[in-house]
């Protein structure tokens, strides 16, 4: 990671906190006014809503008023919610404002070229660990003879159109991946789809298109598939994320495009 792409993450992060603060608000807006007040007799409780036409102690609620209990409640959530939102936004402010320009994994970078080519790196730039791992070499599945296949602007020879256009997506946008690369799993070698070094943490993770999901014979294995990723300590939504295409739905590029801003970088 860079002084740029830290504060690329930090300018995400903050544009996800304004969005949800938006969201908060106009929640909040909507649910009815005051508060809750839980008090607790011999382990029961007892709910009371307090405002501004209520003392302290507010007005006890009975079964009739069970909606207004969950109101009050999920208000009382959000607010907690938008005021961990807010100062979150306020901290990041500052620290983007006053984030330095240069950061450890920089300063190779600049030296000059007389230092550069003397000196040795303690940590590698992005580039040259994305280098070294895109020439590592490992052998692919492999398509046989007579299946479809399409050529990716990588130069690789792919299973299905859509794999290409997922292919060349990330190719166009540089993101780091291998397609068909030999994963060990639980002693089972698999060849997920699409490897992809994620840059911002140095981390392999792994996109499946499910391109057959009409196929019985096709959804048959991805428990088995799934369940082999688990084992492994690779759990979707983390370091496994997947695309689906059938006959009724064919690929939506919007979902890759969206996993590649928010997951893939």
């Amino acid at each position: 990671m860079n002084s740029n792409s830290a504060i690329t993450g930090l300018n995400f992060r903050y544009k996800k906190l304004i969005g949800l603060i938006e969201q908060l608000n106009v929640k909040i807006s909507i649910l009815p006014p005051g508060r809750i007040r839980i008090d607790r007799h011999y382990k029961q409780p007892y709910f009371y809503h307090v405002d501004e036409t209520t003392d302290e102690f507010g007005r006890r609620l009975g079964p009739n008023d069970q909606q207004l209990i969950d109101d009050l409640i999920q208000k009382q959530y959000f607010t907690k919610v938008l005021r961990s939102a807010e100062r979150e936004k306020r901290f990041l402010e500052k620290l983007i404002t006053q984030y330095p320009d240069q950061l450890p994994e920089d300063v190779y970078d600049r030296l000059c070229p007389e230092r550069k080519a003397r000196a040795v790196p303690i940590i590698k730039p992005d580039d040259e660990f994305v280098r070294e791992w895109q020439n590592r070499p490992f052998k692919t599945k492999g398509i046989k003879d007579g299946l479809p296949r399409f050529t990716t602007l990588k130069g690789e020879e792919v299973r299905s159109k859509s794999e290409k256009i997922i292919a060349d997506h990330f190719y166009l946008n540089n993101v780091p991946y291998k397609y068909e690369c030999p994963l060990v799993l639980a002693g089972e070698t698999i060849h997920p789809d699409f490897t992809i070094l994620r840059v911002s943490d140095r981390k392999e993770i792994y996109h499946e298109h499910l391109g057959a999901m009409d196929s019985e014979d096709y959804t048959a294995d991805i428990p088995r598939r799934v369940n082999l990723y688990i084992a492994g300590g690779i759990y979707q939504g983390d370091r496994l994320f997947m695309s689906f295409e059938s006959l009724e739905y064919p690929l939506d590029m919007r979902q890759i495009e969206e996993m590649t801003r928010e997951r893939y970088r």
